[in-house]
């Protein structure tokens, strides 16, 4: 590496993440040669949300660095994705346990932000059964749980679409 270049390091050599909470994605530059004694990093970014993460720059003949612990929050939710499937129940009982659908942002972090009204409805119903039940609700923190949903007729290989309203 040549003198005066300061490398912001990683460990999975993404570039950028010192410490990772869980598996994070540093994108960016990670390597620029100094000017006048200083490296200017502009377009760093890490995929995932995550507290207390650290960058760690290093440069051949100095001693490394490590930034103070900062943050990464979710972005906008841009997708719906069921984290509780629902499972096989007896017509006209409760789905248990209680279907969940996460809001997600872009990277697939959980939209903790988001507070949109969640809908599901019957997608593919080869039994004509009917959704009961609570069928729309407000996420708390980025998810939502349907409880007290069942299907008033029996079917096999019954979709769940799950849509957010605009």
């Amino acid at each position: 590496m040549p003198r005066g270049t300061r490398r912001a390091d990683s460990r999975d050599r993404d570039g950028g993440a010192g410490d990772e909470p869980g598996r994070r994605h540093a994108r960016g530059t990670a390597t620029v040669a100094a000017v006048a004694g200083v490296a200017s990093f502009a377009n760093l970014s890490i995929d995932k949300s995550g507290t207390g993460y650290t960058l760690t720059a290093s440069a051949t003949g100095s001693a490394a660095a490590t930034s103070g612990a900062f943050n990464i929050t979710p972005g906008t939710a841009t997708q719906l994705v069921y984290t509780v499937q629902p499972t096989t129940t007896t017509a006209g009982a409760t789905i248990t346990p209680a279907v969940q659908v996460t809001a997600r942002d872009a990277h697939g972090n959980t939209a903790s932000g988001f507070t949109g009204t969640v809908a599901v409805a019957i997608g593919t119903n080869p039994g004509g059964g009917t959704l009961a039940g609570r069928r729309r609700s407000r996420p708390w923190r980025g998810w939502q749980t349907l409880r007290r949903s069942a299907l008033t007729s029996p079917g096999r290989g019954t979709r769940w679409p799950s849509q957010r309203p605009d």
